[in-house]
C-alpha cells in the first residue's frame, strides 16, 4: 500500500463511519521521537475497544512522524504503532515489528486535530499457539490476555481457529509480558499462562495448553506413582529387571494430599524412550493407562541386549501432574556398575517454549542407569534465557541416580541455540555439564495461517 493510499484508507473509513451515524473526530498523530534507521515503514491501527474491531489505519514512510487520522469520537480507542523493518529477520507478521507503541484515549466529540503523541519502544513478535482440545471440550473460542510490565493495561485478543488449533501473532514491546490463555469449559472459566521475555527484533513462539481443572475432581491428586508387578503373581518388582524375562505389568496409583487413594482420574498417556546400546534413542507411544488397572507391554518387542528405559506419563492439568519410571534391563549374570559418565537428556526439546523436563544422571560402564549415584548439581552458569525449576540441588539416594528438573526457554528466536551449563559433583567425581538446546518449533510453524 502506498503512503497516500494508507492515509486515504483512514479518511475513507472516517467518511463511512460518518455516513453510518458514528461521530467522527480528527486527530493529529505524532511520534515522540524519530524512529531508528532500520525502520522502513510505520503503521498505525486504531481499535475501538468497546466494539472490539479496528476502525482506522494508516501506513506511512519513516519520515512522516506526524499525520492526521479520522477516528470515532467518544469511544475508548487504542492506538497501536508498529515500525517495521523490511530487511531480515522476518516474522509471522511479515516484516519484523521492531518498534512498537500503544496508547489508549477517548477523543472528545468535535475535536479537530487533537494531538495524540505515541511513545514507541523497541519490540518484536510473539506467536501464541494453542493445540486443539478434545471435540466439545471448550464452549467458546479461547482468548489471550497480555499484561506488560509496569502500569501498561491488559490487552485482550481473540484467537483465530486454525487447521490444527488456535494461533495469534502479536507485536509487543520488548521486556517481560505475561501471556494468559482464558477459555470457557462447561460453563466455567479457566486459564494457563506463560512469561515471555521479548528482545528487540525477535520472533518468539509460546505454546499454551488447555488443561484439565483439578478442582473438578472429587479428590485432587498430589502424587502419581508407577509400580512394576510380576506378570504371574502380581507381586511388586524393583526397577532392575533381568533381560529375557517375561514383561512386567505397570500399575498407576495416585494419592491425595492426605495420602488417600485417588481412583476417579482421567487416563494418562504413557510415553517410552528406549536407549539401546550403541544406538540413538527410540521414542514410542505406549497408549493410555488408567489408575488402578494393570498395563501390559505386550506391544513392545522383546529385547536382545541390555537397555535402559525412561517411561513417563502426563496429565495436562492445572497444576500439571506427571509421573516417571526409569528401568534397567541387565543380563542375568551382570551386576550393577559404578558411575562412569554423566548423562543429560531433555524430555521434549520442541516444548522448551512452554516448559519441559531435563534429567541429570550417570551411567555405568554398561550404559545403564547408575543407581548408586549421589551428587550435587549447579546449573547457574546456563544462558540467561533458560529458566530452571531448580538451579542447584541434590541427586539423593531416594532419586535412584536420576534427577528430573523443570526447564523452560523464556525467550529466544524461533530457531536458535541456548546452552545449559553447570557442574555435577559427587564425593569422588566431578562432571562438567554442557548441553546445547536447539529449539525448532518448525512443526508448529509449518501449519497454515
Amino acid at each position: 500500500m502506498k503512503i497516500t493510499d494508507g492515509l486515504a484508507a483512514s479518511l475513507l473509513l472516517a467518511c463511512v463511519l460518518s455516513a453510518c451515524g458514528a461521530d467522527v473526530a480528527t486527530v493529529e498523530l505524532a511520534l515522540d521521537s524519530d524512529p531508528p534507521e532500520s525502520v522502513e515503514t510505520i503503521s498505525v491501527f486504531v481499535t475501538d475497544l468497546e466494539a472490539g474491531f479496528i476502525v482506522a489505519s494508516a501506513t506511512v514512510s519513516r519520515e512522516r512522524t506526524r499525520f492526521p487520522m479520522g477516528v470515532p469520537a467518544e469511544r475508548l480507542l487504542e492506538f497501536t504503532l508498529i515500525g517495521r523493518r523490511l530487511d531480515p529477520p522476518l516474522s509471522l507478521l511479515g516484516p519484523m515489528p521492531s518498534y512498537v507503541g500503544r496508547l489508549r484515549r477517548r477523543i472528545p466529540l468535535g475535536s479537530e486535530r487533537e494531538l495524540v503523541s505515541l511513545v514507541a519502544r523497541p519490540g518484536g513478535a510473539v506467536t501464541v499457539f494453542v493445540p486443539p482440545p478434545a471435540p466439545g471440550d471448550v464452549d467458546a473460542r479461547p482468548r489471550l490476555e497480555v499484561q506488560g510490565s509496569g502500569d501498561r493495561p491488559t490487552r485482550v485478543y481473540d484467537l483465530a481457529r486454525q487447521f490444527r488449533g488456535w494461533r495469534r501473532t502479536l507485536a509487543l514491546e520488548s521486556g517481560p509480558s505475561q501471556v494468559r490463555l482464558v477459555a470457557d469449559r462447561r460453563g466455567r472459566q479457566w486459564s494457563s499462562s506463560a512469561l515471555v521475555q521479548l528482545r528487540r527484533d525477535e520472533d518468539t513462539l509460546v505454546q499454551l495448553d488447555l488443561p484439565i481443572e483439578t478442582s473438578e475432581l472429587e479428590v485432587v491428586p498430589s502424587t502419581f506413582k508407577l509400580s512394576l508387578l510380576d506378570p504371574t503373581t502380581d507381586e511388586s518388582l524393583e526397577d532392575e529387571l533381568v533381560l529375557g524375562a517375561e514383561w512386567p505389568k505397570l500399575l498407576l496409583t495416585a494419592e491425595g494430599l492426605e495420602g488417600q487413594p485417588v481412583e476417579d482420574l482421567p487416563d494418562l498417556r504413557l510415553h517410552l524412550r528406549r536407549y539401546p546400546s550403541g544406538g540413538e534413542p527410540i521414542d514410542l507411544e505406549l497408549g493410555v493407562i488408567s489408575a488402578g488397572e494393570p498395563f501390559s507391554f505386550d506391544e513392545v518387542e522383546p529385547l536382545s541386549e541390555p537397555e535402559r528405559w525412561w517411561i513417563w506419563g502426563e496429565l495436562a492439568s492445572e497444576p500439571p501432574l506427571r509421573v516417571d519410571l526409569f528401568l534397567n534391563f541387565r543380563a542375568p549374570d551382570e551386576a550393577p556398575g559404578v558411575p562412569a559418565t554423566l548423562f543429560v537428556d531433555l524430555q521434549d526439546e520442541h516444548r522448551l517454549a512452554r516448559g519441559t523436563s531435563v534429567i541429570v544422571s550417570a551411567l555405568d560402564e554398561s550404559g545403564l542407569w547408575a543407581r548408586n549415584f549421589t551428587a550435587e548439581f549447579d546449573l547457574s552458569d546456563s544462558d540467561s534465557d533458560i529458566v530452571l525449576g531448580e538451579v542447584k540441588g541434590l541427586i539423593g539416594s531416594n532419586h535412584r541416580g536420576i534427577r528430573r528438573v523443570q526447564i523452560q526457554r523464556s525467550s529466544a528466536p524461533i530457531t536458535g541455540e541456548t546452552v545449559l551449563r553447570g557442574t555435577v559433583t559427587s564425593t569422588s567425581q566431578r562432571f562438567d555439564l554442557e548441553r546445547s538446546l536447539l529449539r525448532l518449533d518448525l512443526d508448529v510453524l509449518a501449519e497454515p495461517r
